[in-house]
């Protein structure tokens, strides 16, 4: 049992909101959780989808390890600013994504990737 009124699905949700062309819906529903944790210290309540569950929903990026292809096509809202992960792990290699917007850049791609 939680003490919160969330639904636990909210990430699942987003996926599918984003998988079906519901882009902006996503991305404000992503920007509402954020702002909720705000007013938890910087921390999501639980059964709120992880802060990197989000940022992966928000940067869709998907990689495709079938034919060596990391898709980026990111949803960040103006308020967020650029966002940067570095030493992200892509197979064996650690890459940087930086994002601002809808675009999106990725360095330090393992050999073969694009």
């Amino acid at each position: 049992m939680t003490a919160w009124n969330a639904d636990p699905d909210a990430g699942t949700s987003e996926f599918g909101l984003v998988r079906y062309g519901f882009v902006k819906e996503a991305s404000r529903v992503a920007s509402g959780l954020f702002d909720a944790a705000e007013h938890f210290s910087g921390q999501l309540p639980e059964l709120f989808p992880a802060p990197l569950q989000l940022a992966r929903i928000l940067l869709r990026s998907y990689p495709d390890f079938t034919r060596n292809v990391l898709h980026l096509a990111p949803i960040l809202p103006d308020s967020f600013g650029t966002f940067t992960a570095d030493n992200d792990l892509l197979g064996r290699s650690m890459i940087t994504i930086q994002a601002s917007g809808s675009s999106g850049n990725v360095t330090g791609h393992p050999l073969g990737w694009s």
